[in-house]
């Protein structure tokens, strides 16, 4: 009888590995990921195609060298529910996946080499020691993931001992790290997102200017130098760590005298200063040239623009296209469920009726794409749910909106519609409701979606 020999066990074991990460995601970036990201990334995000574009040509630029000296860096601004995290999610799909559109599990199994840090706020009391080990976290992912996304969310909230463990990370990307006995071979590969919701202000007022100015729309140039100005001053406004007298650390004495220093002549966060910077060493306080030199590492300020009515209107269209994959076949855009083989359709201005449902301050909207969700949902949902089922008929060739294998009886249908109650009858009205431009608050009085569901049900289905 032969045994199977150590090297017999690692190969299989390596094989193994393999073909777990092509069907689940792997922690390389694929050699093709570039042409597959700009396509995936511009199908699936509505309304920013400036920070769009200017990600796909950073991200392409970034993976054309096999060693890079240093990591790309993203500053990503916007306001909630503009597609921030979003693209973030999708990035790392179609950079680890030749399926992006299946691999749904990001951050997860389908995304291994992403890793989110969701916040560095701590307490006082507990801030040098959970910096250390946030610090240890992205170092031991680099370790064992060569090609990684880290995404930081709200780093605008950072205070100045954050940024200063976020800017020892950046220093030096090229130097190996030694962590927990591995070595690792740097940040250098890897692509840094930043998310804050800081600089929305500023792009409000960039757009109000590009419009008037006749402009369709607004440079990167501009955006780039404005949220990098509001980005330093909002840190520059923050307050220091104080020391015992009151004075900040950056511009009088340490907590524990004039020796508790790092190397870089900044205060450590603990008074414990051991002369010293790095994995469980103190991060301290380092003022206007920290911040500086934090600034310098970020290659792109990425503006993701507030969403306004037309943008709103197509996302509109799109969720009213995702229920109807729902009501057909059961897809919802992770998973199939049981279909009913009915075809929602809907009149033009049903689309324009549930913009009307989302809230705009002026020309934008307040919460971006989460409301539009929302407001199918509030609309939509409860008539698919209850909604009977038939029978799949022979197939008919598919139109434009048409699910393949649609069937051929017309009445199969569950039709979305306008009317006003007491006006001429119950009927359809949709044709009378206004749609040019953003209606007011009493031209949207009286009117309501209405829902014909469909009649004669196949009982061979039941």
């Amino acid at each position: 009888m032969v045994f199977p020999t150590w090297k017999s066990f690692k190969k299989v074991a390596t094989a193994t590995s393999f073909v777990t990460a092509l069907f689940t995601g792997t922690t390389r970036f694929l050699p093709d990921a570039c042409q597959r990201t700009e396509q995936f990334l511009e199908s699936n995000i509505v309304g920013q195609e400036l920070a769009i574009g200017q990600l796909v040509d950073a991200v392409c630029a970034h993976l054309e060298h096999l060693q890079p000296r240093k990591p790309l860096v993203l500053s990503i601004h916007g306001p909630p529910g503009v597609g921030k995290t979003f693209t973030s999610t999708l990035l790392a799909r179609a950079l680890y996946n030749k399926n992006p559109e299946k691999a749904v599990e990001c951050p997860g199994k389908h995304c291994q080499g992403m890793k989110v840090v969701y916040g560095l706020d701590f307490e006082a009391h507990e801030q040098g020691r959970q910096l250390a080990l946030v610090r240890n976290a992205i170092q031991e992912h680099m370790t064992n993931v060569k090609d990684a996304i880290v995404v930081i969310e709200e780093y605008h909230n950072l205070d100045c001992a954050s940024r200063a463990m976020v800017r020892q990370l950046l220093d030096h990307p090229y130097q190996p790290q030694q962590v927990d006995g591995k070595k690792s071979s740097g940040l250098g590969r890897a692509i840094v997102l930043l998310e804050s919701n800081h600089g929305t202000t500023e792009l409000e007022g960039l757009m109000y200017n590009a419009t008037k100015g006749g402009k369709q729309q607004l440079s990167a140039k501009d955006a780039d130098h404005v949220l990098r100005d509001a980005v330093f001053a909002n840190w520059q406004s923050k307050p220091s760590s104080s020391s015992g007298n009151g004075r900040s650390q950056q511009d009088g004495a340490c907590k524990g005298g004039a020796n508790d220093r790092d190397e870089d002549g900044s205060c450590s966060a603990d008074g414990s200063g051991d002369g010293r910077s790095g994995v469980g060493g103190s991060v301290g306080c380092e003022g206007f040239m920290g911040d500086l030199r934090l600034t310098s590492h970020i290659n792109f300020y990425l503006p993701f623009l507030p969403l306004q009515r037309p943008q709103v209107k197509e996302l509109i269209s799109r969720e009213l296209l995702t229920w109807r994959g729902v009501l057909w076949n059961g897809w919802n855009g992770r998973e199939y469920v049981e279909g009913k083989y009915v075809l929602m359709v809907w009149r033009p201005q049903v689309v324009d009726f549930l913009t009307d449902m989302v809230e705009f301050y002026g020309p934008f909207s307040i919460e971006g794409a989460k409301q539009a969700s929302t407001v199918c949902v509030r609309h939509i949902a409860r008539h698919v749910r209850r909604c009977p089922a038939f029978a799949i008929s022979a197939p008919r060739p598919p139109g434009q909106w048409l699910p393949k294998g649609s069937p051929q009886d017309h009445d199969v249908e569950l039709r979305l519609f306008l009317k006003r109650p007491n006006f001429h009858g119950n009927g359809d009205h949709s044709w009378m409701y206004p749609t040019s431009g953003v209606v007011k608050e009493k031209d949207k009085e009286g009117w309501e979606l209405a829902v014909e569901y469909p009649t004669a049900p196949d009982v061979s289905k039941s």
